[in-house]
Parts: C-alpha cells; sequence; structure tokens
C-alpha cells in the first residue's frame, strides 16, 4: 500500500469517527429531552 493511500484512509476513518460521535451525541441528548 502506497502511503498516501494509508494517509486517506485514515482520514476518511476519523471522519467517520467525528461524524458518529456527533450524531451519538445528538441522539443522547435528543433521547434524554424526550424521556425526562
Amino acid at each position: 500500500m502506497r502511503p498516501v493511500m494509508v494517509k486517506l484512509n485514515v482520514v476518511s476513518w476519523l471522519y467517520d469517527l467525528f461524524w458518529c460521535g456527533w450524531v451519538g451525541v445528538y441522539l443522547c441528548l435528543h433521547c434524554w429531552n424526550l424521556c425526562f
């Protein structure tokens, strides 16, 4: 694998992690507001 491909893969993974984290936080707060 070329270093460039590895770098793109890591960036893609971090991007996914960032968005999944924000969606998770949003859903958590949203559900908390519904429950309480």
